[in-house]
């Protein structure tokens, strides 16, 4: 069978454009590609793959861990700010180890750090000025990059090899027992390679000094982050093939994200927020270089920039910035080149503590792991671990060839949330349980406790209110120098105590203790549905609902009590028939208690009334005769409920209604004849009594103004009509 070309290409391109895409889409995108060296030579990306959060992401905040502070040997004119760097983090609770002797080598440098974990529990160190780093080879088949490796100091216990003596790594494996996971996390604060900056020692210098004013809670920037991501990697954070600003939810909820459309990232946009320095922290994605004479970002598709290219040099003149940078920047952390763009960051800013980022080609995938760690408070270092743990086959080349050029420039002890000038209290009460409800409202106690400060503690400031997240200030709370506050008769309610500590230099917490307090004094609101509170009933019988709210807790089984205090029903139901009660009034208690035995009581009555009224029409008289207006009265009796009202019926026709005990009322507009009148008297109860007599009603006359008058006039008209008529029919004869 012959096949027409255009029906061949109708064919291919339905596979292609339909089928093909649709199948590719079910088994996993297309992966995206990234340039990884500025001459062309192109390297496809590993693709993302998400599991769930796991168990290694650490708890929060540690203290009384080990780290080490290891500064290059003969390093001159940072020592005084070495030293407030050592004791800034011992206030903060780390016990620190220095070392600044010699070291000849990096294997050397393993050593001491190896030495550190197995003696002392070496949990991170940093490295100050021009220490010793490793190459490594990109294990990939196929790919022969070459970059420094600081995941060679962070795993103690696994296998690097050199395997042709060229003194460059390029296989790491572990041994049984062993694993490649860090053990440690590392950061560097090296400014050797830096052509924009003052010098060495300077640039570290004034770099701790910013530590400890971010410690000190005296860099003033918004807890904000800025996903930024540029053209070719659009599809990753548009939800496409992956949505990145999401991993910042935890760690960041208020971010902006800037990816649609592309040409919303640019140079000059990222240059003017930069200066208005807006986030703290700052997740970049843009094509980036690194070489000897310094780090370049290209804006736009691929290396063209077509959209702008920002220098090392431009960055540094800008100033500003942000306190953290996430670099997904090609070689944007490849500290063994002059200016790579992530020590300028680092150095140049006006608040910058850490930046993270590869010293190759490539970033950071499954970055929530990353941000999910910072969330709870952890280092940037602790985090990069929990990133690298919950990657469960690190082993395997292809994940080595893409994570192992991360490392941190700056910082690795810092956290997005911590301030050690002023540690956050910890609230205890003696009369209430946390987070309990409690029905004792006479008396709430509060005491609270905080770790010793680098400056000495001068007192505490504390509200009471009922939003969770307050943080007291110098103008919002109440200050104290007692480690403690009472309160007493607090409305009902979810109340939350929050302190923060001030110490000696004036310096108030910005991270408070927060106590749930929860209290219900009042049991379940009741109201009755059917009948009404007050009711009378014609029978021994009355079938009653009711519905029931508690504001705070769950509602426990309901009772009906009667007047005796005997229970007559118990259940969830709301509503219940009561049976067998006594001519007269009959009272009840529907009564139900809340999880914390707070009752609630509806009290309802019943009267009884088991006898019917009785009436009698006293005027006008049977077979009266009546004008068209006339006045009828009667006599009614109820000796249980009482007379509720009176119904009048003509002709079996509701005419009127008298409410109460009236006796008497009038009646008009009957046409003249002859009307059955019915006198019907109700009870309370509903029980009834009538009469019925027979009654003649006069015509009426009529009363209106000239209405004789006007039958004159008409009739004279209608005579001259006829008149007229009879005179022209005798005229035609």
């Amino acid at each position: 069978m012959k096949v027409s070309k255009f029906k061949l290409f109708g064919f291919s391109l339905i596979f292609f454009g339909l089928i093909l895409p649709l199948f590719l889409s079910i088994v996993g995108y297309i992966p995206t590609y990234d340039n990884f060296k500025q001459d062309g030579e192109n390297r496809y990306l590993i693709e993302e793959i998400y599991s769930p959060k796991l168990s290694y992401i650490s708890d929060s905040y540690p203290s009384n861990e080990t780290i080490a502070i290891i500064v290059q040997m003969g390093l001159s004119g940072v020592s005084t700010a070495v030293t407030n760097y050592e004791n800034d983090l011992k206030a903060t609770g780390y016990n620190v180890l220095k070392y600044s002797s010699n070291i000849t080598d990096a294997k050397s440098l393993k050593n001491l750090l190896k030495g550190y974990y197995e003696n002392n529990g070496l949990v991170g160190a940093v490295f100050i000025g021009k220490l010793p780093y490793v190459w490594f080879k990109d294990p990939a088949i196929g790919y022969n990059e070459i970059f420094e490796c600081d995941m060679f100091f962070m795993d103690l216990d696994g296998n690097w090899i050199d395997t042709n003596s060229d003194g460059i790594y390029d296989v790491h494996n572990a041994s049984s027992g062993a694993d490649v996971h860090p053990e440690i996390y590392i950061g560097r604060i090296d400014a050797s390679n830096r052509t924009l900056g003052t010098g060495q020692s300077s640039d570290i210098s004034s770099l701790i000094n910013r530590f400890h004013n971010y410690r000190k809670g005296n860099l003033n920037i918004e807890h904000k982050a800025l996903m930024y991501i540029d053209d070719d990697w659009q599809g990753d954070a548009n939800g496409t093939w992956n949505d990145w600003p999401a991993w910042l939810n935890n760690a960041y909820p208020n971010h902006d994200d800037i990816h649609t459309p592309t040409t919303w990232t640019n140079k000059s946009d990222w240059l003017n927020r930069l200066g208005n320095s807006s986030y703290e922290f700052a997740h970049l994605a843009v094509h980036t270089s690194s070489s000897s004479s310094g780090g370049k970002h290209y804006f736009g598709s691929g290396y063209a920039g077509s959209e702008g290219n920002i220098t090392a040099a431009e960055i540094h003149n800008k100033g500003g910035g942000f306190a953290f940078y996430n670099l997904y920047c090609c070689w944007g952390a490849d500290y063994n080149t002059s200016d790579c763009m992530g020590a300028t960051y680092l150095f140049s800013g006006t608040y910058t503590q850490a930046v993270i980022g590869s010293t190759k080609s490539g970033g950071m995938i499954n970055g929530a792991y990353f941000y999910d760690s910072l969330a709870e408070n952890n280092t940037i270092g602790r985090a990069l671990i929990d990133w690298l743990e919950s990657n469960p086959n690190l082993d395997d080349i292809n994940n080595q060839s893409w994570v192992y050029g991360m490392c941190i420039l700056g910082d690795p002890f810092a956290t997005i949330h911590y301030d050690c000038s002023v540690p956050k209290p910890t609230i205890t009460s003696s009369t209430h349980t946390e987070d309990q409800w409690s029905t004792v409202k006479s008396l709430v106690r509060f005491n609270w406790t905080c770790y010793a400060d680098l400056n000495g503690l001068d007192g505490s400031y504390y509200i009471l209110d009922q939003n969770p997240n307050t943080i007291p200030t110098a103008t919002t709370g109440i200050y104290t120098k007692i480690n403690g506050t009472s309160f007493s008769n607090l409305d009902d309610g979810i109340w939350y105590l929050h302190v923060v500590a001030k110490d000696d230099l004036g310096n108030i917490g910005k991270r408070g203790d927060h106590f749930t307090l929860k209290i219900d004094t009042t049991g379940p609101d009741i109201s009755l549905l059917t009948p009404t509170i007050n009711h009378y009933s014609p029978t021994i019988s009355v079938f009653i609902s009711w519905d029931a709210v508690d504001e705070y807790n769950s509602l426990n089984p309901f009772c009906i009590f009667n007047r005796t205090g005997q229970s007559i029903y118990t259940g969830t139901t709301k509503n219940f028939t009561i049976n067998g009660m006594i001519a007269g009034l009959n009272l009840f208690n529907i009564t139900c208690t809340d999880s914390l035995m707070n009752p609630g009581i509806l009290e309802i009555s019943i009267f009884v009334d088991l006898i019917d009224p009785s009436v009698n029409v006293t005027s006008p008289l049977v077979n009266q005769t009546v004008e068209n207006t006339f006045t009828i009265t009667w006599e009614a009796l109820d000796g249980e409920s009482g007379i509720d009202h009176t119904e009048i019926y003509s002709d079996s026709k509701l005419i009127k209604t008298v409410d109460g005990n009236i006796n008497s009322t009038t009646i008009s507009g009957l046409t003249a004849g002859t009307h059955s009148i019915n006198v019907t008297t109700y009870d309370k109860s509903g029980r009834s009594a009538s009469q019925t007599i027979s009654i003649n009603v006069k015509p009426g006359e009529n009363k209106i103004p000239g209405f004789p008058l006007g039958i004159f006039i008409i009739g004279s008209i209608f005579i001259s009509i006829a008149y007229v008529i009879s005179k022209k029919q005798e005229l035609y004869k």
